[in-house]
């Protein structure tokens, strides 16, 4: 009756990994990242661009505002590219985590009493919820 939990051998497949992220992370989640991400990489760009236009220009004195200003720009388009990407990933996490603990809840109180609870110990269950839990807000 008493099995070490760490000893588990586990195999996903990436039909399981299909599923998990069509079903918790979805479209929008690939569409707000990825554009967070190019707005990130499009605003790198411009701006070392502008930075070598900068270097080789004759005139570099007479237009230090223009350059600095644009650059400014440049890099705040950067940071708001950073958080988008950044809160996209956490506000998705947050839901897929959500969601998967409402059907980890219904199927556990859902599972029959003679088949489930009377062979798996309390400890077990309440260590299963929280590693698959933590796994998906952690990593």
């Amino acid at each position: 009756m008493m099995t070490d939990e760490n000893e588990e051998k586990i195999s996903v497949s990436g039909k399981v990994y299909w599923q998990f992220y069509s079903r918790y992370y979805g479209f929008w989640f690939v569409v707000c990242s990825q554009l967070s991400l190019i707005l990130f990489t499009g605003a790198k760009i411009l701006n070392d661009y502008l930075i070598g236009q900068w270097a080789l220009s004759e005139d570099q004195h007479s237009k230090f505002w223009y350059y600095t200003i644009a650059s400014v720009i440049f890099i705040v388009l950067m940071t708001l590219g950073v958080y988008g990407r950044v809160g996209s990933c956490q506000l998705f996490t947050w839901r897929a985590s959500k969601n998967l603990h409402t059907q980890m809840i219904n199927r556990t109180v859902l599972a029959p009493v003679n088949l489930y609870f009377d062979i798996t110990p309390v400890g077990r269950i309440l260590n299963k919820f929280s590693k698959d839990l933590n796994a998906i807000e952690t990593q």
